[in-house]
């Protein structure tokens, strides 16, 4: 036994000879010591602190239906608290997985638009390569100045046309990017609230 117990025991000793003396002054025997006690041969907790001999009897305190209940309400909020948890790290992981599918699916959606704009491009300086040839042999033959034109225009439109789609492509990269920025700021948040 600590100290601590020891000093209570003894306090506790002290309080009940003293009641027992003024009890027996009054004659007063039959009535119980104190509400919280039961006199018993054999008490149904022992404990070095509970534990009084007083002859052939024993004192035992009786623990009461507050500290039981308090233990099982104790109990009942743990259990509750690892549900919640549980429940919320599950949660957390599905909505994390969401999250990431999300992501690999945009950046796969970006990857092919770039891959796209590349080709487009070198269609492009292809094209553009093709229309500075054709305008030096333009110079040259006046021949075939008319057939020349006309290819001329017929790659002008092409160019005009690819530009446009050109231009579209990086507009849809652009917010492409901006969806896969705005997917990692979300999975950095919900990485930030479950601790991973």
């Amino acid at each position: 036994m600590n100290i601590l117990a020891k000093y209570r025991l003894r306090k506790y000793h002290k309080r009940l000879k003293e009641a027992e003396k003024a009890l027996e002054s009054l004659n007063i025997k039959n009535r119980p010591i104190r509400p919280q006690t039961i006199i018993e041969k054999q008490p149904l907790i022992k404990t070095k602190e509970t534990e009084l001999k007083l002859g052939k009897k024993k004192v035992v305190r009786e623990y009461s239906f507050v500290n039981k209940n308090a233990n099982l309400v104790l109990l009942l909020v743990i259990v509750i608290l690892l549900a919640a948890i549980a429940t919320s790290s599950i949660f957390y992981n599905l909505e994390f997985k969401k999250l990431k599918n999300d992501l690999s699916v945009s950046i796969e959606k970006a990857n092919k638009l770039a891959n796209d704009l590349s080709l487009n491009r070198q269609t492009l300086t292809n094209l553009q390569q093709n229309l500075e040839v054709k305008k030096e042999r333009e110079q040259g033959i006046s021949q075939q100045y008319t057939d020349i034109k006309d290819q001329k225009e017929k790659l002008e439109k092409e160019i005009l046309q690819l530009t446009a789609t050109n231009n579209k492509l990086l507009s849809d990269l652009q917010t492409k990017n901006e969806e896969i920025s705005k997917l990692k700021e979300k999975i950095e948040d919900y990485k930030k609230l479950t601790g991973t």
